[in-house]
């Protein structure tokens, strides 16, 4: 955590979260497997410039070789893929296919949201109006109405009320 991007910090730390209580809930129903998958910027070992990682989790119930919850963890450096600059990806659910070598088709699914979006969702979440997010982010107005309606478009739903509600739900709010 100490080497994640300050302003991916508080999504990485709510994905993490998310993480222990899935396994959680998979161990206490004692069958089942969940998938998580979420791209966030890190330092590289030894750099001082941030990439984009892409963390997969693999959790998984299993009596064998004791009972508990089971977690496989893989972290690839997405830095190469056009979609890492413009966003972040971030999916839970349970499509094996998911879990795999990430490609430009892996990285579009789930949530894809840019960093100014999400920095607008979070500023809606805290009760900010469309003026005060605007100077807040140093934009006008049209341009965080614009925004909004990227991030509605996106999710799939009629408001960013419901989006906001998606998110918290899903952990990352």
């Amino acid at each position: 955590m100490t080497s994640t991007h300050p302003d991916d910090l508080k999504r990485h730390h709510l994905a993490r979260s998310k993480l222990i209580s899935v396994a959680e809930e998979i161990y206490i129903q004692k069958n089942g497997t969940k998938i998580i998958s979420i791209n966030v910027r890190g330092k590289k070992s030894g750099s001082i410039e941030y990439a984009d990682f892409l963390y997969q989790g693999f959790i998984f119930y299993s009596k064998i070789p004791y009972e508990s919850t089971f977690l496989i963890l893989v972290i690839t450096d997405i830095s190469g893929f056009e979609m890492s600059s413009k966003g972040f990806h971030y999916y839970i659910g349970n499509d094996p296919k998911i879990f795999r070598f990430p490609d430009r088709e892996l990285l579009s699914s789930g949530l894809v949201f840019t960093h100014t979006e999400f920095r607008i969702i979070e500023l809606l979440e805290q009760g900010f109006s469309t003026k005060e997010i605007a100077g807040k982010l140093c934009r006008s107005p049209l341009t965080i109405n614009t925004h909004r309606s990227n991030i509605i478009r996106k999710a799939g739903k009629t408001s960013t009320t419901e989006v906001i509600f998606e998110l918290k739900a899903m952990g990352l709010l």
